[in-house]
């Protein structure tokens, strides 16, 4: 399903950029077609709505970007290292439970 959820979004695209090389002039960005096109043709709320989502958009990429980064560093970095001394190879219940709740590790007081 996914294939057909990327071919589905990626239609829009298509009719964009068509409608950007027709309508506008060579000379301007194609990666700003979805701008230039309201604009162009006097409508600023739909244009300023346009910049609006863009932004949205990138803001969340970063949130989303940060998120996994500081998860993949915690889980492969700060656990494995960080708690080496507490952790006990032989009782796998007891070091997620020292992990999750911070109990009993000498070098967090």
């Amino acid at each position: 399903m996914f294939p057909l959820y990327l071919l589905l979004f990626n239609v829009f695209v298509i009719f964009i950029a068509w409608a950007g090389k027709l309508l506008l002039s060579g000379e301007l960005n194609p990666d700003y077609y979805t701008l230039y096109l309201p604009l162009a043709h006097g409508h600023k709320f739909l244009g300023l709505m346009v910049f609006l989502g863009g932004l949205s958009s990138v803001i969340s990429m970063v949130v989303v970007s940060a998120l996994a980064l500081s998860t993949m560093i915690s889980n492969n970095l700060i656990i494995p290292y960080g708690f080496i001394k507490a952790l006990n190879d032989s009782n796998p219940k007891r070091n997620a439970q020292r992990i999750k709740m911070y109990v009993e590790l000498p070098f967090l007081y």
